[in-house]
C-alpha cells in the first residue's frame, strides 16, 4: 500500500473526507525521503500545477500529525515509513544527513528512553518525545567532494 493509499484509508476510517488538497499534500510527502516544510510542500505542489494555499497546507499537516500519520522533524514534516504509528510501543527516532538532508526513520520497539526519563522525573507528564541523530549518510560519505 502506498503512503497516499494509507492516508486515504486512515482518513476515511476516522470520518475525515479525502479531499484533493489532502491527497496532493500526501503525495508530496510520500514522494520524498526528506522532511518538507509547509512552504516546501507548497513549492512542490506549484511545480505540479496544484494550487493549495499555505494555510490549508498547515491545517492538513496538523490533522495528519494529530492522527499519527506523519512525523515532524526540525526540517519539516515527513511521511511515517512505519505506517502503523498508532501504537505507542515503539519510539520514533530520525537520522538526518547534514549534507543531503535525507531522513531515515528508526523504529525501536520499547527503546527504554521514555522509561528512563520517567524514572528520573517521576512527576513529569510525558506527552511525546523526539530524538534526531545527525551526521553524514553512506551515500554522501562516498561522494567526499560534496561534504
Amino acid at each position: 500500500m502506498s503512503f497516499v493509499e494509507y492516508i486515504e484509508k486512515e482518513l476515511k476510517e476516522r470520518g475525515y473526507r479525502f479531499t484533493r488538497p489532502r491527497k496532493v499534500v500526501a503525495e508530496a510527502l510520500g514522494n520524498t525521503k526528506k522532511a518538507l516544510s509547509a512552504y516546501e510542500i507548497e513549492k512542490v505542489l506549484k511545480l505540479s500545477a496544484e494550487k493549495v494555499d499555505i494555510v490549508t497546507i498547515y491545517r492538513i499537516l496538523e490533522v495528519y500529525k494529530e492522527l499519527n500519520l506523519i512525523h515532524e522533524s526540525r526540517d519539516g514534516y515527513m511521511a511515517c515509513s512505519h505506517m502503523e504509528c498508532e501504537t505507542k510501543s515503539h519510539c520514533h527516532h530520525q537520522i538526518v544527513c547534514d549534507n543531503c538532508h535525507q531522513v531515515t526513520e528508526l523504529h525501536l520497539e520499547e527503546c527504554g528512553l521514555v522509561e528512563r526519563v520517567r524514572s528520573s522525573f517521576p512527576k513529569l507528564i510525558i506527552k511525546s518525545h523526539y530524538v534526531e541523530i545527525t551526521g553524514v549518510c553512506e551515500k554522501c560519505l562516498g561522494d567526499t567532494a560534496t561534504i
